[in-house]
């Protein structure tokens, strides 16, 4: 009845399990940085922009012009179907054949469409629109490249337009260009953007699943045949595992959340876990079942490894579940999903083992000759524990040098974080980032948002000037390719009003002037760019997509250039805004969360340990063998340069939280052997001959488990994979080379006083 329950609650939260990307998931709205940022879009409009980017020989013949103006109507009359309304994505769109120009004369302008409806045939106009497209200096700087080969279309979505709605905008804005590069074979089109870097992270991520679930089943199927051999218990185990991942993922969508760039390794976390429990099952059932019988071995496993399976899985919940003080809400949902997770994978487990041995005898679920009682792997044991008893310090030596030589490379450990970069490198938003950029400059937007209390204070023309410096420190210092602000607009309409003396293109030098042209103004794109009141503008800048690192040195030089620019004194409030200052702002807090999950790990992961222990000793003991895996892995990442981001950052609350099980069920056997017999080096040979398979099974398939991530599209999810592998495989050396010396040389007792009559 419990699991029926279970299994009916899961199948209904798994039928509201979403995807979300971009930086909702990793920003709390509440931090200053999304504040200004929701603010400066809401009053100006998003800045989640598609540029689609496209080459021609000629882009001023009628057949290109064509293809332009069909491209882009099809993108902005792209609507998403909701029941009985339709939801248009597209806020507005900027193109060569949607652009406006200005006419000047007599002292007066008017402003008319570059390209006319119908487009042109006769080859003089279509000479006289390319000339007034070089004349124009903003569409010129903004819509042509230097060769006039390149264009570009800036598509503009509404705010905070959903991920579905996102996606699909996406898919048919690339549908539009395939067709477009088919029907023209003399363009090439590409598009990228924030909105198509959040699109192709949403589809990489069903990717991720569609891989890693069917990989772990496989993966499941053989290492159970080899280590159980028994059919029956190849499907006990499984249902197990699949309970358990349809438990986890329910968990995640009924308390809210997503799956994102952070959440996509929890089935294989859920799965690995499950599937440990009953590995330990298993080899416990073989063992018993030779040793005391098939009609004791159920009751005798269960109770040997209830008490250390509960703390196995309180320690794991309470690693998972430090990373619930982050400030980054991906982290902390994380954390609270897969805590909760754990303790319902325990739940499950038992529950099934339970019911699988009231039906089975313990030979229909695992044969006699498993690898658990395998006499060569014990004869390897054996070995090893020859060499523990003559070779303590050595061992311990290496050991402590291993980790020496590994945590050296902390000191080159970073957090960045390159969106562009963990996509493969043939895939769309890399191939199409670097013809962008090739042919037409940033893909990267930096927004900046001046305000002043002032009404008209941007028709000032002192104002307007400061404006225009900083859109040249941003070209000058920062590398900006395109910038655009009111300023553009204004010494545009300042060059028509003057009979288009290209003299003229300045900023006027008396406020009158600048008012009675933005009064003569007839168009509505300066609405991005100023507010009707003239008291707040926004600047835009193209940059050349960079790591957060970098980026994040540029806004901290922004930021400074604009308090010295725009002086508080004076009443100005400016800011450095954009999509990519969000990602900069949550690689700074990775580091902070990383520090603060990790301290709250240490401390309630081993606390437990202590209160259910009862004893000093035995919690110090389970120390070493578990700080050594954590400061190999992250050491290794120094030295690999594999950077801190939303996928690494959690690494070493996982890791604490997983390989501490093996700790715990090796101490707590090493203290019952103690308590049955006290014959301390016969206790620890004990503990290695049974636990030494356990160990050595469960980090094989762990590990093999977290390996599945290697086939991810995404390079910080395989980084996850391989330190993940890496830090599994330093706890079972820790294990069996720091924990069996210690006993050697300390002769601890771990709390544990022989009573007399045991044995």
């Amino acid at each position: 009845m419990l699991l029926a329950s279970i299994l009916a609650l899961s199948l209904f939260g798994l039928t509201r399990l979403r995807f979300q990307t971009g930086t909702e998931p990793f920003f709390d709205r509440s931090q200053p940085e999304e504040v200004i940022h929701q603010r400066v879009n809401k009053q100006f409009g998003s800045d989640d922009t598609v540029f689609v980017t496209c080459e021609a020989g000629d882009l001023f013949r009628h057949d290109v012009l064509t293809a332009l103006r069909q491209l882009v109507v099809s993108i902005e009359g792209f609507s998403v179907r909701h029941g009985d309304e339709d939801s248009y994505p597209i806020h507005d769109i900027q193109g060569l054949t949607t652009v406006k120009d200005l006419v000047g004369s007599d002292q007066s302008f008017r402003t008319v469409r570059l390209v006319p409806d119908p487009i042109p045939t006769d080859p003089d106009t279509l000479q006289l629109i390319r000339d007034r497209a070089v004349k124009n200096e903003v569409i010129r700087s903004n819509f042509l490249s230097n060769d006039l080969r390149t264009t570009v279309i800036a598509a503009r979505l509404v705010t905070n337009v959903n991920d579905d709605d996102m996606a699909a905008t996406v898919v048919h804005v690339r549908n539009e260009l395939a067709r477009t590069n088919d029907a023209l074979p003399s363009m090439h089109c590409e598009a990228i953007g924030s909105a198509i870097i959040r699109a192709d992270t949403a589809s990489f991520m069903a990717q991720d699943l569609s891989l890693f679930i069917p990989a772990m089943f496989v993966l499941i199927l053989v290492s159970l045949f080899f280590l159980v051999r028994r059919f029956t218990g190849i499907v006990v185990a499984t249902v197990n595992v699949t309970l358990c991942l349809f438990a986890a993922m329910a968990t995640l969508a009924l308390s809210g959340g997503t799956i994102n760039n952070l959440s996509t390794i929890l089935p294989v976390v859920a799965m690995v876990l499950s599937l440990t429990v009953i590995i330990h099952f298993m080899a416990e059932l073989a063992k018993n079942t030779l040793a005391v019988g098939a009609a004791a071995s159920p009751h005798q496993t269960i109770s040997e490894l209830l008490m250390p399976s509960f703390m196995c899985s309180l320690t794991t919940a309470v690693g998972f579940g430090s990373l619930a003080t982050s400030s980054i809400p991906a982290l902390h949902d994380f954390g609270v999903v897969a805590g909760v997770s754990t303790l319902m994978t325990l739940v499950i487990s038992f529950t099934v083992v339970a019911v699988a041995v009231h039906y089975w005898k313990p030979s229909t679920l695992v044969a006699e000759n498993s690898p658990a009682n395998s006499e060569t792997f014990g004869n390897w044991i054996d070995a090893y524990t020859r060499l523990v008893f003559r070779r303590p310090r050595s061992l311990l030596t290496i050991s402590v040098s291993l980790f020496v030589v590994g945590t050296a490379g902390l000191a080159f450990l970073v957090a960045d974080m390159d969106t562009i970069g963990q996509f493969p490198e043939h895939s769309a938003p890399r191939v199409a980032t670097r013809f962008v950029e090739a042919k037409d400059g940033g893909a990267d937007l930096m927004i900046v948002s001046v305000q002043h209390p002032d009404r008209d204070a941007f028709l000032q023309p002192e104002n307007l000037v400061r404006l225009d410096e900083a859109a040249d420190f941003l070209r000058r210092e920062l590398g900006a390719t395109h910038v655009l602000s009111i300023t553009d607009f204004v010494r545009l309409m300042n060059k028509a009003f003057m009979d288009e003396d290209p003299r003229e293109f300045r900023i006027p030098d008396q406020r009158e002037q600048v008012a009675q042209l933005m009064l003569l103004n007839g168009d509505d794109t300066t609405d991005q760019y100023i507010n009707q009141s003239y008291s707040w503008v926004r600047l835009v800048a193209r940059v050349p997509v960079q790591t957060s690192k970098r980026r994040a040195q540029d806004y901290v030089r922004l930021d400074d250039y604009l308090r010295r620019q725009f002086p508080r004194d004076r009443q100005f409030v400016a800011d450095a805004t954009g999509d990519s200052r969000l990602w900069t702002v949550i690689t700074d807090q990775i580091v902070g969360s990383q520090i603060r999950s990790f301290s709250f790990s240490l401390f309630f992961v081993f606390l437990p340990i202590f209160v259910l222990f009862r004893s000093w000793s035995a919690g110090l003991f389970s120390l070493p063998s578990n700080i050594f895996p954590i400061g190999i892995t992250l050491g290794l990442m120094g030295w690999l340069s594999i950077n801190l981001d939303v996928a690494t950052a959690n690494i070493a609350s996982v890791v604490l939280g997983i390989v501490v099980d093996d700790t715990i069920h090796f101490i707590q056997y090493m203290r019952m052997r103690l308590a049955a017999h006290g014959d301390h080096d016969r206790a620890l040979t004990e503990t290695l001959r049974t636990k030494g398979v356990g160990v050595s099974w469960v980090t094989l398939i762990l590990a093999m488990g977290f390996g599945t991530t290697l086939l991810s599209s995404f390079a910080p999810t395989r980084h996850f994979g391989v330190l993940t592998c890496v830090a599994l495989f330093a706890g079972a050396v820790g294990e069996l080379t720091l924990l069996p010396p210690l006993f050697v040389l300390i002769r601890s007792r771990l709390g544990v006083r022989h009573k007399a009559g045991t044995k």
